[in-house]
């Protein structure tokens, strides 16, 4: 599904700019925006919310322009918890691939922050708002656990990521173009059921 399908101005202008370049719109959309706008995409919010209709679409939105699995998940659920997408985008930045290690998955790093936004404390000794965080959070990871079988980014993909090189490594890229966004779909769907 072409959820930037609305987004017709930088497509056309990429397309022009890079007609050599056989892209997605999405992938041309992030050439235009990554080489001639920068900010555009960020500051221009109404657009967002005119291109991408659910936090899901979002999501997957933003892992297709290449961001990580980690600031796809916050990044569609940042800015309705206080959080705007620049900060988000960069706080998550370390959390794809598993932590850039095949740990914790990216996706489960985004939603689990994103419940910390959401009900997480910071008063001194609000033990009571502590707890219900963690209960949430663990709450998320055995819902996530269940449906994908694992919280790992190793395990998820079925693959060793530990050094810096096995994620260029071709196999690799190609689960994170089929894998990932799975995955990315799933952290968001589960917490809108979880009602966040």
């Amino acid at each position: 599904m072409n959820i930037l399908k609305f987004l017709k101005k930088p497509r056309h202008t990429a397309r022009r700019l890079f007609p050599q370049k056989n892209l997605s719109d999405a992938e041309y959309i992030a050439e235009y925006y990554n080489n001639y706008n920068e900010d555009a995409w960020l500051n221009n919010m109404q657009e967002r919310k005119i291109v991408m209709i659910t936090k899901e679409e979002t999501a997957r939105g933003l892992f297709s322009m290449g961001y990580n699995c980690a600031q796809a998940v916050l990044g569609a659920l940042c800015e309705e918890n206080g959080l705007d997408i620049k900060a988000a985008l960069k706080l998550a930045s370390g959390f794809g691939g598993g932590m850039r290690y095949g740990e914790v998955c990216g996706a489960v790093s985004g939603a689990v922050m994103a419940v910390g936004l959401k009900c997480g404390f910071y008063a001194e000794k609000d033990f009571e708002q502590k707890g219900f965080c963690n209960k949430k959070s663990f709450e998320f990871m055995e819902k996530f656990k269940e449906k994908n079988g694992s919280v790992l980014c190793r395990d998820l993909l079925g693959a060793d990521i530990r050094s810096p090189e096995d994620h260029n490594k071709p196999e690799i890229q190609a689960l994170h173009k089929t894998v990932c966004p799975e995955l990315v779909a799933s952290a968001v769907l589960i917490l809108e059921k979880m009602e966040f």
